[in-house]
């Protein structure tokens, strides 16, 4: 089961406010179709108030895309669906992402890392509260493209972001060292 957390997160965002508070969640959980129906049958209330507290790791009373897509992922391994790959739903089921990113898109990529230094991740990290280690998650990959890079969905769709950091992230280790993006060598290919 190959699901882009990303994705569902800007789903389950409705006012789109970069965090789930706990009545969105909770509609999304309960209402019916087009959220997911799921009743106190299914899902007591002293249940689904158990998830929210998992997911809110930082007891903020938000559940930012940071927690969200770490959450899903570590049930993810759980589950045994370890080998991550995003996928696109379109009309007629699920499809694979390109396996690589076009030329233009990898331009784009080069062009807007070469503009960047690693005080600059830095700033970006401390100004998310997140801890700077040099490099970046698979979780924390988005916000990079999007906020730090500033490259817009219509240059790189949500599948090409991820389609990007797994072939960086050649060695399956869910982490895509910034030296080696900035660096020249990883510049003329990915």
């Amino acid at each position: 089961n190959n699901t882009n957390w990303y994705k569902v997160f800007k789903l389950v965002d409705v006012d789109c406010s970069g965090s789930i508070g706990y009545d969105e969640f909770f509609r999304i959980i309960r209402r019916p179709l087009p959220c997911l129906a799921i009743s106190t049958k299914e899902i007591s209330h002293d249940e689904l108030k158990g998830l929210w507290k998992a997911m809110d790791a930082d007891l903020s009373g938000s559940i930012s895309s940071q927690e969200f897509m770490v959450f899903m992922r570590r049930l993810e391994v759980r589950r045994g669906f370890a080998q991550w790959r995003p996928q696109v739903l379109s009309g007629k089921g699920p499809k694979a992402p390109p396996a690589e990113l076009s030329p233009i898109q990898f331009e784009t990529l080069k062009e807007n890392f070469r503009k960047l230094r690693d005080e600059d991740f830095k700033k970006s990290y401390d100004a998310q509260g997140w801890h700077w280690q040099g490099s970046i998650s698979e979780w924390e990959w988005p916000h990079v493209i999007r906020e730090v890079l500033g490259i817009r969905e219509e240059q790189l769709s949500d599948d090409g972001v991820f389609t990007a950091f797994t072939t960086l992230d050649s060695e399956n280790i869910g982490e895509v060292c910034v030296e080696a993006l900035l660096s020249e060598q990883s510049k003329d290919s990915p």
